[in-house]
């Protein structure tokens, strides 16, 4: 008669990398946050249940591989091989760790290949929620002596998890992290923090030569190029490089129109529309209906995967040079955030974005060349303006920061 505890052994841990597979895709993944407002406290408390279900699940199969190994390590090893009682008991150990962490792999990447195998609504996953409800009433009167459930509570929960893993010494480990903070602060980002400022649009008159569009396009390195009508508050729509080689005779005849947007929208939607509409630029406007910047599927994916570079953006405006220990030569448009990330600072954030933005608010007023702007610790100085946007700071920090 053959001894079923080794088959058993199997099994189960076989269940465990799957059920642990289906909470790391479906309940541990950054789709799930993104899509979940602050206030959406019932998906909250529903993602919890679910959590706690899988993981006492997980466990308790694990529970039972390793009794099921134990009861194998006593009545059938002993017959095959001559070991040590000790051997038998770290060479079993060993073999259950990597049971489950193969498994678990295994599921793992067989459920982002074929994702109906980790549904919730899959056989397994229902059956263990039909078994495990009883032992799970009999263990939440433990539970609920833990705060309430929120979206707030779990997500900050899930970002602390995350930071833990920030000190890894992996590079490719905290690019992955990074993603993943990103995608958990994806809800919260508005068209306003992507978009690209009025002020850097590149644009042509309705009622100008071809030959001008054909300038614009090469000296912008840009593929679209915006058209406007009386002014950039009236915009037409765009014209892509492409149409030139259908040798028009004038603007008008290839204008696209694009798709308006306010710049308080959030960006998921605004990336929703973009997917249904097949559409990859949209035009920005503020709350009076003028021209506020220009968005575009690029500038809403940066937010979660971070700055991308493509052959045609330029690095000449984004000056970050250390002069000295205490001296650094910035562009005014890099992110106060940004900063304080990579430098350990401790700059204020406010309604603005970009250093630019909050020397402008601190000064309140536009500094000219050469004006310094003291926040203790740290000193600014304008080297640099265009018109009315300021370029190139100077910031020296001083020994308290």
């Amino acid at each position: 008669m053959i001894n079923p505890y080794p088959v058993l052994a199997v099994f189960f841990f076989v269940l465990a990398g799957y059920y642990g597979a289906v909470r790391a895709i479906l309940l541990d993944s950054p789709l799930e946050w993104m899509q979940m407002s602050p206030e959406s406290d019932v998906k909250a408390h529903s993602l919890a249940y679910w959590r706690r279900m899988l993981r006492m699940n997980r466990l308790m199969l694990v529970a039972f591989g390793c009794f099921c190994l134990v009861a194998s390590n006593h009545t059938v090893w002993p017959e095959v091989l001559d070991w040590p009682r000790a051997l038998y008991w770290v060479v079993f150990s060993l073999v259950a760790f990597a049971a489950w962490v193969v498994t678990y792999v295994l599921w793992l990447r067989a459920g982002r290949a074929f994702p109906r195998l980790v549904s919730m609504r899959a056989f397994p996953v229902r059956l263990a929620e039909w078994l495990l409800t009883p032992v799970y009433w009999l263990v939440e009167p433990f539970i609920k002596s833990a705060p309430p459930a929120t979206a707030g509570r779990l997500v900050s929960q899930i970002r602390d998890e995350t930071a833990v893993a920030d000190d890894s010494d992996f590079e490719d480990n905290r690019i992955e992290e990074r993603m993943f903070i990103n995608a958990l602060d994806f809800k919260d980002v508005r068209i306003r923090d992507c978009m690209i400022p009025r002020t850097e649009i590149t644009a042509v008159a309705l009622d100008d030569e071809i030959e001008d569009l054909r300038q614009a396009f090469i000296s912008s390195g840009h593929s679209k190029i915006i058209v406007y009508r009386e002014s950039i508050d009236d915009v037409a729509g765009y014209c892509h490089s492409l149409a030139l080689f259908r040798k028009p005779k004038e603007i008008a005849s290839i204008v696209t129109p694009m798709l308006i947007v306010p710049e308080a929208m959030p960006a998921s939607d605004l990336m929703l529309r973009f997917l249904e509409e097949r559409k990859s630029l949209a035009l920005v406007v503020d709350e009076f209906g003028g021209t506020s910047g220009l968005v575009s599927v690029e500038d809403v994916v940066e937010q979660i995967f971070g700055e991308i570079q493509d052959e045609y953006d330029s690095t000449e405006d984004w000056t970050e040079r250390k002069v000295d220990e205490n001296t650094y030569l910035l562009s005014a448009r890099h992110e106060v955030d940004y900063l304080n990330e990579k430098y350990d600072w401790e700059l204020p954030e406010g309604d603005y974005d970009t250093l630019a933005g909050m020397l402008i608010h601190i000064h309140g007023d536009l500094p000219k060349v050469n004006d310094l702007i003291d926040l203790p610790p740290y000193t600014f100085q304008v080297i640099s303006m265009q018109d009315t946007r300021i370029e190139l700071v100077r910031l020296t920090v001083g020994e308290e920061a």
